[in-house]
Order: structure tokens, then C-alpha cells, then sequence
């Protein structure tokens, strides 16, 4: 990671969490402590080598997790996990009315 992120003529890195996931085993656990430990090391990483962090967040709480100087962008959400999240809750809610 440090090998890339070093690099002359990158400016700015992010870390899409849910790709992460992926890569990481954990398909799309984003709140996985993989997932957490490897964009806090890159944030770490952005700031050793004088490049702008960028991270996602899914919820408001999740800012509280960004505390590096090199985060200069903040992205709010993903349409793709919002209908996830908004599928999942109308089955629960379903689930729930029709006693399955």
C-alpha cells in the first residue's frame, strides 16, 4: 500500500469500503475491522506522504472515525448500499407484518 500511495503524481487516494471488503474476504462487511484497519492505514499513509485522503461515509457516526489531517473530502453514501439497506428494512418490516 505504502508503495503506491508514495508515488509522485498521486495527489489524492480514497478507500472505497465496500471494493475493500471484497478484496479483503469480507464482501461487504464495511464496518469489519479489516476493512476499518486498512483505511485508517492508508489514511495514516496519506498523511505521511503529503497526499489529500478521501473517505466515504455511510452513516453521520461514521465521521468520528476520520481524524487524520490528510482527509480533505468526505463522500456521503453510495445509491448501491442505500437500496440495499432500504430493500432490506421493507423485508424485515414483511417479515414482521405477515408473522414469517
Amino acid at each position: 500500500m505504502e508503495d503506491i500511495i508514495s508515488l509522485d503524481g498521486i495527489d489524492c487516494l480514497g478507500t472505497g469500503q465496500f471494493d475493500l471488503s471484497v478484496s479483503l474476504g469480507v464482501a461487504g462487511q464495511i464496518d469489519h475491522p479489516k476493512v476499518r484497519e486498512a483505511a485508517a492505514k492508508a489514511e495514516v499513509l496519506a498523511e505521511k506522504h503529503g497526499k489529500i485522503y478521501t473517505s466515504m461515509i455511510m452513516e453521520p457516526s461514521d465521521s468520528r472515525d476520520i481524524t487524520g489531517k490528510a482527509c480533505r473530502l468526505i463522500m456521503c453514501g453510495s445509491p448501491e448500499i442505500q437500496i440495499q439497506n432500504d430493500l432490506q428494512d421493507t423485508a424485515r418490516e414483511a417479515r414482521t407484518n405477515l408473522q414469517i
